[in-house]
């Protein structure tokens, strides 16, 4: 059961600042392959990466190894659910980030 006080806070609209902690540590994973669903209001988001198979010496040989290749697994890093309005805010945040990065690649990529 919820208390008085923190019923007459919800029903008042009391807000607490959100902080982010510390992201020195956070393991930074490259993802490029992506799967979406839509369940109970919400966008499930199945992120993963793949890497395609080291091949080095004769080419021939190579060529014979891709050949019997029957398929490349995709690593699942993280499933991710998203309601859809913060999904719709997230789109908005990507959509903003990715035209900064065009207006300004020139100078990112410069200091690479």
């Amino acid at each position: 059961m919820i208390s008085d006080e923190k019923q007459d806070a919800a029903e008042v609209g009391v807000a607490v600042p959100l902080e982010w902690g510390p992201t020195d540590n956070a393991l930074i994973m490259f993802a490029n392959q992506f799967g979406i669903q839509i369940e109970s209001g919400a966008l499930l988001i199945t992120v993963g990466q793949v890497s395609p198979p080291l091949f080095s010496g004769d080419p021939r040989e190579n060529l014979e190894r891709v050949r019997k290749i029957e398929r490349v697994e995709i690593d699942v890093l993280a499933r991710i659910a998203i309601p859809v309005p913060r999904a719709k805010q997230l789109r908005a945040l990507l959509d903003q980030m990715i035209k900064n990065y065009e207006e300004n690649r020139d100078q990112i990529e410069g200091e690479a």
